[in-house]
């Protein structure tokens, strides 16, 4: 199991399509088209469709004055991140994995060519572990370290 998954590629697993927009798109639009679509995040393309940035449910959070509300007016270039953590479609979903524990972010988007051809989450890489070896990974033994020894809850 662990040498076929060293050797998948981000691009076999199901990975979703990314909602997509353009710099100048108001924040308004934005979580509306996130929200329609059922995405965490937008990928902010050029004209050439070359990724330039993204919109995440964590930028709106962090980046906006929320006690003003003209923020709905700002375009997402205002606030969107630029330094963009993306992969390959030819990644391996462990170099996918590393690179997503190390940056401390839940998805990436999938790049053929500067262009954005989707996204992928951890939910979707185990999504297809559990379905693709599906013995392997309910039948992992336990570990007595992982034991719940008190009451979990508030």
């Amino acid at each position: 199991m662990l040498k076929d998954l060293a050797n998948t590629v981000v691009e076999t697993v199901g990975h979703r399509h990314a909602v997509t927009i353009s710099a100048d798109t108001s924040l308004a639009e934005t979580v509306q088209k996130m929200h329609a679509g059922g995405r965490g995040g937008a990928l902010v393309q050029n004209e050439a469709g070359r990724l330039v940035g993204i919109f995440t449910e964590r930028d709106f959070l962090m980046r906006i004055d929320h006690s003003n509300l003209d923020w709905r007016e700002l375009s997402v270039a205002d606030v969107m991140t630029r330094e963009i953590v993306c992969v390959a479609a030819q990644t391996s979903l462990v170099d996918a994995l590393q690179l997503m524990r190390e940056r401390t972010i839940r998805s990436l988007p999938i790049v053929r060519n500067g262009r954005p051809v989707g996204v992928i989450s951890t939910r979707d890489i185990l999504r297809y572990v559990a379905e693709t070896y599906p013995r392997d990974f309910i039948n992992l033994p336990p570990d007595p370290s992982l034991v719940n020894t008190s009451l979990w809850g508030g």
